[in-house]
C-alpha cells in the first residue's frame, strides 16, 4: 500500500496573437447601408493563466489478485484570457482614433478575468481473474464552480461530469495480447471560441491485440469505436467513426 500527496502550480502565457493582434476591419449594415469600424487590437500586459493544485492518492494490493487505485484533487485557475471584447483594452477603453488611421473605431481586445476551482476523483480496479485474464473497470468524477468571471465569458469545463470505463484483457504465455474495453460518456456542454453546443452522450466499444512474433518483431491491431458509433467528441470537431490501425513494431 502506498500514499502520496502532491502540490504544483502551472501557468500557460498569452499567444503572440492575444499579445500583439493589429486588424482592422469596417461593416456595413446591409439594411442601412451605414458603416461601422472596428479594430482587433493585442493587448500586452496580458497577465498568465494560472492554475495552483492540490492531489492525494492511494494504491494497494490485496490478495495478489486486486490492484487498486485511488486519486482525488482540488484546482484553482484564475486569469483566463478572455475571448476578444469591445472596451476591454486598458489603453483603448472607449472608441478611438488610432496612428495612422482617419475614422473612429471601437477597440476590441482581450483580457484577463475569472477564477474557478474544480475537484474530481478517480477510482480504478483490476482484477486478476487467472494469470491470464484481468477485468479492470474506471471511473472518473469532476465538477467545477466558477466563482468570478468576464461579463461575457462562458466558462465550462468542456468535460462530463461523469466517465466510466470497463474491459477484459487476455495475455498468453506465448507472447499473444487481446482485450476489449467499453467507455461511456454522458451528455455534456461545449464552449470554445465560437464552438458552442452540445456532444450527445455515447458508448463506444475499443478493441485492441499484439503478438510478438519474436524477441524483435511484433504485430499489432487496433480498432476504436468497434460497432461505428458516429459520435463527435469536441464541438466543431469531426464526426468520428470506426477506426482501424494496424502496426508492425521492431525493438532493437
Amino acid at each position: 500500500h502506498s500514499f502520496r500527496a502532491t502540490f504544483n502550480k502551472a501557468f500557460q502565457s498569452p499567444n503572440l496573437s492575444e499579445l500583439y493582434l493589429f486588424v482592422l476591419r469596417t461593416a456595413t449594415n446591409p439594411f442601412t447601408g451605414l458603416k461601422s469600424y472596428f479594430a482587433y487590437h493585442g493587448n500586452s500586459s496580458l497577465k498568465v493563466e494560472r492554475i495552483t493544485g492540490y492531489e492525494l492518492g492511494y494504491k494497494g494490493v490485496f490478495g495478489n489478485s486486486l490492484f487498486v487505485t485511488v486519486d482525488g484533487y482540488f484546482n484553482v485557475l484564475q486569469d483566463f484570457i478572455t475571448d476578444l471584447a469591445p472596451g476591454v483594452h486598458p489603453m483603448y477603453p472607449q472608441p478611438v482614433i488610432l496612428p495612422g488611421d482617419s475614422v473612429l473605431r471601437a477597440i476590441w481586445s482581450y483580457s484577463n478575468a475569472g477564477k474557478v476551482h474544480e475537484q474530481g476523483a478517480e477510482v480504478a480496479i483490476n482484477f486478476y481473474l487467472t494469470d491470464s485474464w484481468i477485468l479492470d473497470v474506471n471511473y472518473a468524477f469532476f465538477d467545477f464552480k466558477v466563482l468570478n468571471k468576464g461579463e461575457k465569458d462562458i466558462l465550462i469545463p468542456n468535460a462530463p461530469k461523469h466517465k466510466i470505463n470497463t474491459g477484459i484483457t487476455y495475455r498468453h504465455v506465448n507472447h499473444f495480447e487481446a482485450g476489449i474495453s467499453i467507455k461511456y460518456v454522458p451528455t455534456f456542454d461545449w464552449a470554445a471560441g465560437i464552438f458552442q453546443g452540445r456532444i450527445l452522450a455515447y458508448t463506444i466499444i475499443n478493441l485492441a491485440a499484439s503478438y510478438h512474433i519474436n524477441q524483435i518483431l511484433q504485430v499489432g491491431l487496433n480498432v476504436t469505436n468497434l460497432l461505428d458509433r458516429r459520435h463527435y467528441q469536441i464541438f466543431g470537431g469531426s464526426l468520428i467513426g470506426r477506426r482501424a490501425i494496424v502496426s508492425v513494431t521492431a525493438d532493437f
